[in-house]
């Protein structure tokens, strides 16, 4: 195979120049005969057909955050000369100590979008002098593919090349799709001073069509004993999850809330304007409707956010534990999932009750196996527990997956007296409103004790409303601890001050100009937060540093920094002035 691959040091005494030689040797041993060495500032006499290159320019340094005008000018005309370009680079990846190194693949991804046929590859390298390897690999397997179809980063681990890749499974969104009558969804826009009543749409099994969408709020007069609720804080589960994915057939997502009573029926005791919290089914909506007795009062203790992690996980537990596993003090229990919700509150009752807690199995109980299990474990994990239970022991299952997919039990553990129960809250709430009712005072009575018997999960991952996507897919990966919330009122600086954040320092290069940031300006200050809003631009050193000196003599030390900062440039590469590049980056680089 003939190609010509062009070889861009910076200097020819530099060590860019010693691995160009390396790399030479290494291509000719793999039939690439025509390869040539030449400098930068020679790219602009370059003439003849199309050429790959491969670039030596950020072997010694990241040449993107450094770039200067001529340099800039060098890589326009290497994206016009060549449709191939490899760029090599050191120490890049997941975990590197210098993450200007990655820039150059998110710029050649953004490229190609403009340019469809270009193969802008990132060959990044644990140390310079393996660079010859897997180069000419990269350029046999590239040379003849389409653009769209190349592999554009290869990331050296260990001396293998990792490749990070994410395929859309095209054909199967549109089974998806044609078979469940997608609707187009009309979503609406939401931030800290939306007023719209709204809930949560979705189209099947695709999470990046979870949008808020205006919902109409019901006029119907309450029943006696209902009310209804303006909606702070939503928790949410792996249920809601399996549910926007298509795994379970719900037509609804959300069951926990906290809020404000807004409405009465007849023959209600609570009153409009009480906080409190409870099970619904449906609970991503600005308004829902609720029997009483399904109902807790919140403790002036607890916020929004911590009350709508507490009503299923602990009626989870108190349900699973005492009503149908019986535990008894001096029982054995194991309690999967420890970490996360009803784990915590799992863990909480146990205690009170006195009996002996495992979060593992058998090697800890001398081969007995436990009194009672509450499982959320699936496959084969379950099934290993089922075997492990002790003779007369409860398995109390609170998991979905293995029962929505119709999975089989093992019948030998039956033998010892046994017994399996499942528990869905949603279960109860349709058909036992006595029995909710009775477990929610149960839990009433703990959230009232002194000292209170239930606290929240522990540690509350809380979402801005507008960032509900990302909070579902926070619980699709299965590693989170304590209890996902989406707070509807809290958005960026509100929610900080929320949680206790009572001096903020607010950067910008034109300051509070609008009647939106005076507005917020004046919320925060109505919160007791001590607020600057200074005007500042980031990137230049001198005036960052004055502003901070100034800050320095009213504010306390600085604990944390959000880095927000952009300039948006829309425009082309290839018309695209050094300026204008620099304005869109230098907050990025420089200001961070």
């Amino acid at each position: 195979m003939d190609a010509s691959g062009k070889l861009h040091p910076c200097k020819p005494d530099s060590q860019q120049q010693q691995i160009a030689v390396d790399i030479k040797a290494s291509l000719a041993s793999h039939g690439f005969d025509v390869c040539s060495t030449i400098a930068p500032e020679a790219v602009h006499d370059l003439a003849g057909p199309p050429t790959p290159l491969i670039s030596l320019l950020e072997i010694e340094g990241p040449f993107l955050s450094r770039r200067s005008e001529s340099e800039y000018v060098v890589l326009k005309r290497m994206i016009e000369l060549s449709p191939t370009i490899i760029c090599v680079t050191v120490g890049g990846g997941e975990n590197t100590a210098q993450p200007e190194t990655n820039m150059i693949a998110g710029f050649g991804k953004t490229t190609a979008t403009e340019k469809p046929g270009l193969k802008l590859i990132r060959r990044d390298l644990e140390h310079p002098f393996s660079a010859m390897a897997h180069i000419a690999k990269i350029l046999k397997t590239t040379f003849h593919v389409r653009a769209r179809n190349v592999e554009t980063d290869f990331a050296e681990t260990n001396g293998l090349l990792h490749i990070p890749r994410i395929v859309e499974a095209v054909d199967i969104n549109n089974a998806y799709e044609s078979q469940n009558s997608i609707k187009e969804l009309v979503a609406t826009a939401v931030g800290p001073r939306t007023k719209e009543s709204l809930e949560l749409q979705f189209s099947f099994a695709r999470l990046d069509s979870l949008c808020y969408a205006p919902c109409r709020r019901s006029d119907r007069p309450l029943d006696p004993g209902e009310v209804e609720i303006h909606v702070k804080a939503t928790g949410i589960n792996f249920k809601d999850v399996m549910v926007a994915l298509g795994q379970l057939s719900d037509t609804y997502i959300g069951q926990r809330f906290a809020g404000v009573v807004t409405l009465t029926g007849s023959s209600v005791d609570i009153s409009p304007g009480t906080r409190a919290c409870g099970i619904v089914q449906g609970s991503f909506k600005s308004f829902v409707h609720m029997h009483e007795r399904a109902l807790l009062w919140i403790p002036d203790s607890l916020s929004f956010t911590e009350a709508s992690a507490m009503p299923v996980a602990f009626i989870t537990a108190h349900y699973s534990l005492t009503y149908l596993a019986r535990l008894r003090k001096g029982d054995s229990v194991l309690i999967h999932a420890a970490a996360g919700s009803v784990g915590q509150a799992a863990i909480q009752l146990s205690q009170q009750l006195g009996a002996t807690i495992y979060v593992t199995i058998m090697r800890t109980t001398k081969g007995h196996g436990v009194d009672v299990v509450l499982n959320s474990l699936a496959g084969e994990a379950l099934t290993g527990t089922w075997r492990c239970i002790a003779p007369l022991g409860r398995f109390i299952e609170i998991g979905k997956r293995d029962i929505a997919s119709f999975a089989g039990l093992p019948m030998a553990p039956f033998s010892r007296n046994v017994s399996f129960a499942s528990v869905d809250l949603a279960v109860v709430y349709k058909q036992s409103l006595e029995l909710l009712a009775h477990l929610t005072s149960e839990l009433q009575h703990m959230l009232l004790a002194t000292p209170r018997e239930a606290t929240p999960p522990y540690p509350l991952q809380i979402f801005k409303r507008s960032r509900v996507e990302e909070a579902f897919r926070y619980l699709q990966t299965g590693m989170q601890s304590g209890k996902a919330v989406v707070d509807w009122e809290a958005e960026d600086i509100i929610q900080m001050a929320s949680h206790g954040a009572k001096n903020l320092i607010l950067l910008s290069r034109s300051g509070p100009v609008t009647p939106a940031a005076e507005e917020l300006l004046k919320d925060l200050r109505a919160q007791g937060v001590h607020v600057q809003a200074s005007v500042c631009d980031i990137t230049n050193k001198a005036e960052l540093a004055t502003t901070i000196q100034t800050c320095q003599m009213t504010m306390p030390p600085v604990k944390g920094c959000i880095q927000g900062s952009m300039v948006v440039k829309n425009i082309l590469l290839d018309r695209m002035s050094y300026d204008w590049f620099c304005a869109a980056l230098t907050p990025k680089i420089q200001g961070s």
